[in-house]
């Protein structure tokens, strides 16, 4: 019976740049946008304020973005520059280059992830509901792009709504995708500054966010984003994403063939 460690690498190329291109699709947990509260130094905000400003979702067609990744594992650290666009729905698309070469690109849409490696010319397709049973969360598209974009995920509040706070911060904690997240928000900005999460299958991590930036009339969002995962006690991952490119509906093409002469792997 191999053990759940085997099935992930199963899962993915050997190529680390995509295992951490799907670590990120599956794991990374939201960031928050910030929308409506006004930003005062001089006053911190109300619970009721948090609240609402927090489970305020920001809706969008089509996002698009571009950072510098720094990405460390028992193996050592890698860096690369990353490509994302999302059309929400429908597909998203990501890819992975170091000095302009492109290393590995992927397409998922409401059933598959497909992830070409540029490297050794293969590709692999893998069914979303394998993420269930591998990392312990339904591969739903619209969860995963949202976590991407940086917005409060569709959460199970009924299963799961805990608030607690102290002078300067409002932790909230509650469940989305089988996944239990705990938010730690800014009293003084209404911006969630990190947290924590934790799946039934034993995985957990914290993030840490920065250098919150406009990218509409009334949203924010981090352009530095910090994740540590721990797989088991043996295997992590850290991950540093520093944007300096995130549009809002401002559609771009996406394109994705894969090589004719491309093998497929299992």
């Amino acid at each position: 019976m191999p053990t759940r460690i085997e099935s992930i690498k199963k899962l993915i190329f050997n190529k680390r740049l995509l295992l951490y291109l799907v670590v990120l699709t599956a794991l990374a947990t939201a960031c928050r946008s910030k929308k409506g509260l006004q930003l005062d130094q001089h006053k911190l905000y109300s619970e009721a304020e948090l609240i609402r400003n927090f489970l305020t979702r920001l809706e969008v067609d089509f996002y698009s973005g571009k950072a510098k990744l720094k990405i460390s594992s028992g193996k050592g650290t890698d860096r690369a520059n990353l490509y994302l666009r999302s059309r929400t729905d429908s597909v998203l698309w990501m890819s992975g280059k170091r000095l302009s070469v492109e290393g590995g690109r992927m397409q998922m849409d409401n059933d598959t992830a497909t992830l070409i490696n540029r490297l050794e010319k293969n590709y692999k397709v893998i069914p979303l509901d394998t993420l269930e049973t591998v990392l312990g969360f339904t591969g739903d598209l619209r969860y995963l792009q949202d976590m991407i974009l940086g917005v409060t995920p569709q959460l199970d509040t009924a299963a799961l709504w805990q608030i607690s706070s102290d002078s300067t911060t409002l932790v909230i904690k509650s469940l989305a995708q089988n996944l239990i997240h705990k938010f730690v928000v800014d009293r003084l900005t209404g911006w969630v500054t990190g947290g924590q999460f934790e799946s039934r299958y034993g995985a957990s991590g914290y993030w840490s966010y920065g250098d919150y930036r406009k990218v509409t009339e009334q949203h924010y969002l981090p352009f530095f984003r910090k994740y540590e995962v721990q797989i088991d006690e043996d295997n992590y991952l850290s991950l540093e994403m520093n944007f300096s490119e995130m549009e809002i509906n401002e559609p771009k093409a996406i394109r994705f063939q894969v090589p004719a002469h491309y093998t497929r792997i299992n």
